[in-house]
């Protein structure tokens, strides 16, 4: 791992999303990134899938710094892996997107992402899942006013995004996702509550 460029790949992520919290537990942006980071680095030593995945979310939440700065900063690969895995708010000139349209366009191409694109995508559900966990358990009900989707809505995206990756990605990453569904399913019963109506 280069830890020059890991280093400056860190300064930008505090720089561009230091201030932001995490809509429901306040907690800071940057420690899912950098969650997610960790969690890579046990996997692998490519350092554009290490920098993609700390500044997976810069281009969607961050005005200003845009496609250009990042291939000019970090390169090509990073760019395209970063802009793959990009959710649009409306920004950067891009339409808004719905919830559900935002969520589901990279599930859609998940089969067709760079294997890179694909381990990032699928660890950030993982920590999401599991931050969606220690809420429930923090803060209890309340927190699904927080999401501009329905619980229901919720756990079929999840629960989609668990078919589509059990049957067409083969990587050991799956059991991490797989524990963290089968924690949040057991927790908010959402087979019985939901998935076996849709």
């Amino acid at each position: 791992m280069d830890l020059n460029q890991s280093t400056r790949a860190i300064e930008l992520l505090f720089k561009l999303q230091g201030n932001q919290k995490r809509k429901v537990s306040g907690q800071p942006v940057v420690a899912h990134s950098l969650t997610i980071f960790m969690i890579l680095m046990e996997q692998t030593d490519d350092d554009s899938v290490l920098i993609a995945a700390l500044l997976h979310g810069v281009l969607r939440d961050k005005e200003g710094y845009t496609y250009n700065n990042l291939r000019s900063d970090f390169g090509i690969r990073v760019a395209q892996i970063v802009e793959e895995l990009s959710e649009y708010k409306g920004s950067h000139g891009r339409e808004k997107e719905t919830w559900k349209e935002r969520k589901y366009r990279p599930l859609g191409g998940f089969s067709k992402m760079e294997i890179s694109s694909q381990m990032i995508f699928l660890v950030s559900r993982a920590v999401n899942l599991t931050s969606l966990v220690n809420d429930y358990r923090c803060h209890g009900e309340i927190i699904w006013g927080k999401f501009n989707a329905t619980e229901a809505d919720i756990a079929r995206y999840y629960n989609d995004f668990f078919i589509i990756v059990t049957e067409s990605f083969k990587h050991p990453l799956v059991e991490r996702y797989y524990q963290a569904y089968r924690e949040a399913n057991k927790l908010f019963s959402w087979e019985e509550r939901f998935l076996n109506n849709s």
